[in-house]
């Protein structure tokens, strides 16, 4: 690109310099120096500042694409200060991760003890009954669309993004129950088993972000107004659960409770009348909750391309509902000793008896969403490599919602083979375990899509889990 200057002499370096701010954010610099030991003002090119101010150019045009996601911009909104090169973001379809955990079992565990034929003697079953008893499992089944739809104009954003949360405890008593000794008279107590869902939960984000210029350099502060609700929720507990042999019939006994957000619908599991059931009568109320953001570059104090991130998320969050039904429940079973053709006609349902008590229908169910704390530094020692360490710090007393209560070390590793395609390896935490992500993207000037695969607890046969995710997003 050729550009002609017309300026007197003496204030050619100004005029130069004025064009230069005028075209910010194109990949076109020059540095003019004058030479005033000659008669005739000479100006020459520093071709080593050129470098390195184009190496600077394109070490941020690779961050910008890096976090101009929408998904980043909820991480962060302070991400929305940044200089992109385009002023619109738009989502029409829909981002989502979608992963499966079990806080127990691995794959070495499986090899390791049912994979080998054999006979179990009484030494062997109390090794692996040690390995699950008094232990629970907890399965974690979550579909998370980050963004369900979405854009950002400017330094404005709109997010809409929803999830579902699927939990089920399972004791590990009762995955043992095959290899306990059976003795008469003797009851087996297998209490604990949970099932907890929240079919959907929406969260509609609102964010802004603003550069501030202070003594000690540019901070990029960021603020998203997010709206929290969930459709429906469901949680039933077993109390008790007690197998007991007798040497003419089995005897099981069971109670516990339930909270349900039935909203019109009638009728028992197996056999629901769905006529009069409304969805929005399952709603929680609207909760509002903050996330605040700030960067800051420190290249101007380290020399090096050193940018710390700081963010707090959820302030004040909750889902609360106050029409629930709340129920407890009794299950008695005697069921006999039966012959084989017996036990091809059995209709179990007539050996049990079942009570089903309301105590409540408008009881009130609330789960705080937990407020999550996360400063990290980002380090990008030549453009094409980006490296990344973190603490994160769910403020919770439980794994909850996918935290969990421990302050986590999280960090990364991007590597850009061009500009527009990078390849990725995150570290991170959820359910109290680490979560091994791999990805690639391809970063457009105008589309922006990646694909990622994770794995809960590594590789290896510790591993307790998988999710994959899919995302993208049009530019302008």
């Amino acid at each position: 690109k050729v550009v002609a200057i017309e300026a007197p002499a003496d204030s050619i370096v100004a005029a130069l310099d004025f064009y230069l701010k005028e075209i910010a954010g194109l990949e076109y610099i020059a540095v003019v120096t004058e030479d005033t030991t000659v008669a005739e003002p000479v100006f020459i090119v520093d071709q080593d500042e050129l470098d390195r101010q184009a190496a600077k150019l394109k070490t941020m045009k690779i961050r910008n694409r890096q976090f101009r996601a929408l998904d980043d911009i909820s991480s962060n909104p302070a991400n929305l200060a940044r200089d992109f090169e385009n002023s619109v973001s738009l989502n029409l379809l829909p981002d989502f991760k979608i992963s499966i955990h079990n806080s127990l079992l691995t794959p070495g565990w499986y090899n390791e003890w049912w994979t080998v034929g054999g006979v179990w003697d009484a030494a062997m079953k109390a090794d692996y009954l040690s390995t699950i008893t008094d232990k629970q499992l907890a399965l974690n089944i979550a579909p998370d669309f980050h963004t369900l739809l979405g854009f950002r104009i400017g330094r404005f954003a709109f997010n809409l993004s929803g999830k579902s949360h699927i939990k089920m405890v399972l004791p590990g008593n009762t995955l043992g129950l095959p290899m306990q000794d059976i003795l008469f008279d003797e009851p087996l107590e297998n209490g604990g088993l949970e099932v907890e869902a929240i079919p959907f939960v929406a969260k509609t984000s609102l964010s802004y972000a603003q550069p501030l210029h202070t003594p000690f350099g540019e901070i990029k502060l960021g603020l998203g107004l997010n709206l929290y609700e969930a459709i429906g929720y469901m949680n039933i507990v077993s109390n008790d659960f007690t197998i007991m042999t007798t040497r003419d019939s089995t005897v099981v006994t069971a109670s516990g409770e339930g909270w349900v957000t039935e909203a019109g619908a009638e009728g028992s599991g197996d056999d629901p009348n769905l006529d009069d059931f409304d969805p929005m009568d399952a709603t929680s109320g609207i909760s509002v909750g903050l996330d605040i953001g700030a960067i800051m570059n420190l290249q101007s104090y380290l020399h090096q391309e050193v940018e710390v991130q700081v963010s707090l998320k959820n302030l004040g969050a909750k889902y609360k509902w106050s029409n629930v039904t709340h129920k407890a429940w009794t299950m008695d079973m005697v069921l006999p000793v039966l012959s084989p053709g017996e036990l091809d006609t059995l209709d179990i349902e007539q050996y049990q008896t079942t009570t089903d008590t309301t105590l409540a229908t408008d009881a009130e169910v609330t789960i705080d969403v937990p407020a999550v704390f996360n400063l990290s530094a980002i380090y990008q020692p030549i453009p094409q490599v980006i490296v990344g360490v973190g603490l994160e710090k769910a403020f919770t007393d439980e794994v909850q919602l996918g935290y969990s209560p421990n302050l986590e070390l999280n960090y990364q590793l991007n590597l850009y083979a061009t500009p527009w395609l990078d390849f990725s390896y995150y570290k991170q935490n959820q359910y109290g375990d680490p979560v091994h992500t791999f990805g690639s993207g391809l970063h457009f000037g105008f589309l922006e899509t990646g694909f990622t695969l994770s794995f809960f607890n590594g590789l290896n046969t510790d591993a307790k889990g998988i999710g994959f995710g899919l995302s993208s997003s049009l530019h302008f």
